[in-house]
Order: structure tokens, then sequence, then C-alpha cells
């Protein structure tokens, strides 16, 4: 039976240099005032993730990283689209689900991914790498910001952010990795398991993933 993998290495530098540089800490929009441009509000909060990832070495207090990680975890929560996040991880297969399978699929789905991810925020230090945002392209409520990690094993790594305005702020639901789209990836998973399996074994193995996952960062 196929099994939900480990996420490669241009996942985990997603995680640690990708997702948490770009687009986890947007601010909020005012309600009155028009959105600013998804690579501005990526450009001007790129600081402020470092900030927060400079704060807690990984050498700190487990308290320290607790606080860390709590920190940036709020964050994630508010920007973050998850529902848009996992209809598209699903693909096809999301459509097909009633509304208390899909129910079940998205805390699920967030889940995995703060288990996934989230010893890579309490490992992460201070390294060369830095972010460079190029340019943007608008069409309608969606963009997409291209980007660089400059200096990742002396190279440049290409990072592409796509975001969508939602109430009056732009919303992350997906990045790419030299190429390699991050909800992609989890697709072409989610796709192999119901290949040979139906949905409730799919939700099966996501508890099973996270309970393992969970022991390992206890």
């Amino acid at each position: 039976m196929t099994t939900m993998n480990k996420p490669g290495r241009w996942f985990v530098l997603a995680a640690v240099a990708g997702l948490l540089l770009g687009w986890w800490l947007a601010p909020v929009a005012n309600a009155a005032a028009p959105p600013r441009e998804p690579i501005a509000v990526i450009r001007s909060t790129a600081d402020r993730v470092m900030e927060i990832l400079n704060t807690t070495q990984p050498s700190a207090s487990a308290e320290d990283r607790q606080k860390r990680r709590d920190e940036i975890v709020k964050i994630v929560y508010e920007f973050v689209n998850f529902q848009e996040m996992s209809q598209r991880a699903l693909g096809r297969h999301w459509a097909a689900q009633p509304e208390d399978k899909r129910k079940a699929f998205v805390p699920l789905f967030e889940k995995l991914l703060y288990n996934t991810y989230i010893d890579k925020v309490d490992n992460y230090s201070t390294g060369t790498e830095r972010a460079v945002f190029d340019n943007q392209v608008l069409q309608g409520d969606y963009a997409l910001v291209r980007g660089r990690i400059v200096g990742y094993q002396n190279k440049d790594v290409a990072v592409d952010y796509r975001l969508k305005l939602q109430n009056g702020r732009w919303m992350a639901y997906d990045v790419v990795i030299e190429g390699v789209s991050f909800i992609s990836n989890y697709r072409s998973q989610f796709n192999s398991i119901l290949a040979n399996n139906n949905f409730d074994a799919l939700l099966d193995q996501m508890r099973q993933k996270i309970t393992e996952l969970e022991k390992k960062t206890q």
C-alpha cells in the first residue's frame, strides 16, 4: 500500500527559507485601505520573520523554543489559507467527497503540515542565505511573486509564491521551489494513495503519520 512520504530536501528548504521568509507573516491590511501589492508585503515582512527566527537559537531552552514556535504558528494560522491549500492538494478528489469528509481532511492536513515542519523551525539557525524578491504577476485576485534564496549551498534557488486576495489581504496557498510545487507534491502523494484506497484510508494514513511525527518531536 502506498504510504505518505517524508518531504524531500526542497520542501525542508521551503519550510525554513521559502515559506517562513515569504508568506507566513503577511501583515493584516486595514479594511478601509486598498491591499498592498503582494511583492511589497513579502519584502517588508522578511526582516520580521528573520527577527523571530533569530531570537532563539537551537541550543536555547525548551521553553524559549516553544515560545518561538507558538509565535510563528499563531501567525501561520492567521494568514495561510488552509482551506484553499487543502482543496488544491486533493485536486479532483475534493469535489468527490461529501462535506463531512472535507471537514475531516482540512484540520488533519493542517496538523500534518505543522508536525512535518515544526522541527525545522526549532532547528533553524542563522546562515548566509537571504531572500530576494524579483517581480510579481497579478491576475485578478491571484498573484505570483517570483523570488530567490541567494547563497543556499553556494547557489541561488528559485522560489515562487502563489497568493490569493481574500477579505482585503493577500493569503498564500502554495510555494514553488525550483519549479516543484509544494501543493503538487502532496497532491501526487494523495493521488497515489487514493488510486488503491478509499478516502477513509487516506484519513487514517494521515492520522498515523501525524502520530509518528508527534513522537519524534516530543
